[in-house]
């Protein structure tokens, strides 16, 4: 019979291979074996959350709970489950736990802002972007969305104007970053301002943006500027490429289930490291 170590392996391959329904077979077979083993409830709860079963991934990751504290990615599959159900101050609570946490990812504090701000917590949401901007000083897109969530909390225009030109200083041929700066002037009633930040484009950079809804936002900021050349362009790009285009999520369903196996592989490892050193 397998231990519970290589139940966890054959359950992290099976995922990494996409294989979510043999996982979620095999997690549930080995429950009854284990059934006081907490990661295995972990696993088994946030495999629930990838394909979907917010009602199973509760009440897998509340067994859990009670047998082991839960992993960052688990406390995360658990608040989403909270989130769907309508209770939001218990998701807000776990998520807000997450981002203190130093053994967290910086992916799953990304994934915890955005959640907040979801669910109307924006001031835990720009807490939780500030820590992902402060251990990325240099990544344009971390300081660019420390600015948006900035902005979604209300903080004064002219703050949120100057971490979002950090971004830009980092990024500066990155147009949605430009397109962000430029309706935070315009909303403050700069138009030339705003115009001066998106005039230059070129084509090429236009074409960067396949979201139908920013490049509507361009081609309003284009028109403002009495710029109706890159207008036209902005919306011939939408009728050719973006009318049929859906966002694309940026976090897959089985997000948490990897960061998870992430997580566990590499306390495997350090445990394994601190053994050989002593």
């Amino acid at each position: 019979m397998a231990t519970q170590i290589e139940i966890v392996q054959q359950l992290s391959t099976m995922t990494s291979r996409g294989a979510l329904q043999a996982a979620r077979e095999l997690a549930a077979e080995s429950l009854v074996k284990f059934p006081d083993d907490g990661r295995l409830w972990e696993i088994a709860g946030l495999l629930d959350h990838a394909k979907g079963d917010p009602d199973s991934c509760e009440r897998r990751l509340e067994t859990a709970q009670t047998l082991t504290p839960l992993r960052p990615a688990a406390s995360c599959g658990l608040a989403d489950a909270y989130r769907h159900f309508g209770r939001n101050a218990l998701a807000k609570d776990l998520y807000a736990h997450v981002v203190t946490l130093d053994q967290s990812s910086i992916r799953l504090w990304q994934y915890c802002a955005l959640r907040l701000d979801e669910i109307g917590a924006v001031a835990q949401a720009v807490d939780a972007a500030r820590r992902v901007a402060a251990a990325q000083p240099e990544n344009a897109q971390s300081i660019f969305e420390f600015g948006y969530y900035l902005s979604r909390f209300g903080t004064a225009s002219q703050l949120v104007a100057a971490v979002m030109k950090q971004a830009i200083s980092l990024a500066p041929d990155q147009v949605s970053y430009r397109l962000g700066l430029a309706d935070l002037l315009l909303s403050t009633g700069d138009r030339s301002a705003a115009f001066a930040w998106i005039q230059g484009l070129s084509a090429r950079q236009i074409e960067q943006l396949t979201c139908p809804c920013c490049l509507e936002r361009l081609a309003r900021l284009f028109e403002s500027g009495n710029d109706w050349v890159r207008a036209h362009a902005c919306r011939v790009w939408i009728d050719r490429h973006s009318v049929n285009e859906r966002p694309t999520a940026r976090f897959s369903s089985s997000f948490l289930i990897q960061e998870y196996l992430l997580e566990t592989d590499g306390l495997r490892q350090a445990t394994s490291a601190a053994a050989l050193r002593a």
